[in-house]
């Protein structure tokens, strides 16, 4: 009862675990503390929406400090209307039917964003690609066996969709992210560790992570229009300017495509 009463905080300060010689629960400092100083441990990486649920509070800057921000947003992905496979699609995808659930954070390796990857592939894929995807099971190990980016033409249709989601998001707030912005400049407005702030720093990050894929898609379309060579060059020049999570899936996702593939023409086809 009394481990939950110290304050979370990142990096961690402290580790907990049941001690068999003591018969006892024991919290051991990684670091010195100095005398009076409040004593914090670590609720792990994850988004708001867990920490404001499970434990009643919402961290206002939830990254790592390299800067990886572990918040995420709901979406609802769907067979697109016009897609001629929907035939094809419906019995591979069971039980999960027509549409997914899913979350998405800024990291495209992100277990739960993986796995929003994979659908959405699946939802986007070809009627030649659909040849070689396995069955959308509900057991399916996506960490351990994802579907990989298809194509360079698959994976601009991918970030179109999130891109369309995320927009429609964006919509059905009330205020934007710029005006929770400023309510939570506003201390008097949303005084700290109040019910109401806790629940726009939540909000606020949703919209963050809606805002990063409608700027990714806008970046990567321009990435995906560049001959390999051209591109190469491209990434070796901005490096280093790039955010992180932009960095690793133009490095792990836009490149790869593009070198094996080409990138697109100018009809948007690859």
């Amino acid at each position: 009862p009394y481990a939950d009463m110290l304050n979370h905080y990142r990096p961690r300060e402290t580790k907990w675990e049941f001690d068999d010689t003591r018969q006892a629960f024991t919290i051991t400092t990684l670091q010195p503390i100095g005398g009076g100083a409040q004593v914090y441990d670590s609720y792990g990486q994850k988004c708001n929406h867990r920490f404001l649920l499970n434990y009643g509070f919402a961290v206002e800057r939830n990254r790592d400090a390299d800067g990886r921000c572990h918040n995420e947003v709901r979406l609802l992905l769907e067979l697109p209307e016009d897609d001629p496979s929907t035939a094809h699609k419906l019995p591979l995808l069971g039980d999960e039917g027509s549409d997914k659930s899913v979350r998405v954070s800024m990291n495209h390796d992100d277990k739960t964003t993986n796995e929003a990857l994979c659908f959405a592939r699946f939802f986007c894929a070809s009627p030649r690609e659909l040849l070689m995807l396995p069955r959308m099971d509900e057991n399916n190990d996506w960490q351990k066996r994802p579907i990989r980016p298809l194509s360079v033409e698959t994976e601009v249709r991918v970030l179109g969709m999130l891109r369309r989601l995320c927009e429609e998001q964006l919509q059905r707030y009330p205020t934007t992210m710029e005006e929770d912005d400023a309510m939570l400049a506003d201390r008097e407005l949303l005084p700290p560790f109040s019910n109401h702030r806790n629940a726009v720093v939540l909000r606020r990050g949703e919209k963050e992570v809606c805002h990063y894929w409608i700027n990714l898609e806008q970046h990567c379309r321009e990435l995906f229009a560049l001959p390999w060579k051209e591109l190469r060059r491209h990434i070796a020049r901005n490096h280093g300017k790039q955010d992180g999570a932009v960095r690793g899936y133009v490095d792990e996702v836009v490149a790869p495509l593009v070198k094996r593939g080409g990138g697109l023409v100018a009809d948007g086809s690859a």
